[in-house]
């Protein structure tokens, strides 16, 4: 989680009018490699 910090501090940073979130897996697979996601919202991909 000290990385996700890390990352978010760069994404505040170059990016501050941007919204996005962090998710974690709680449950945590160390096989797949599924555990963080970070999504980007946006209004329409147009």
């Amino acid at each position: 989680m000290v990385l996700v910090e890390k990352i978010g501090k760069v994404y505040v940073k170059k990016f501050p009018d941007e919204t996005y979130g962090v998710y974690s897996n709680e449950l945590g697979s160390a096989k797949e490699g599924r555990d963080l996601a970070v999504i980007s919202f946006f209004d329409t991909s147009a």
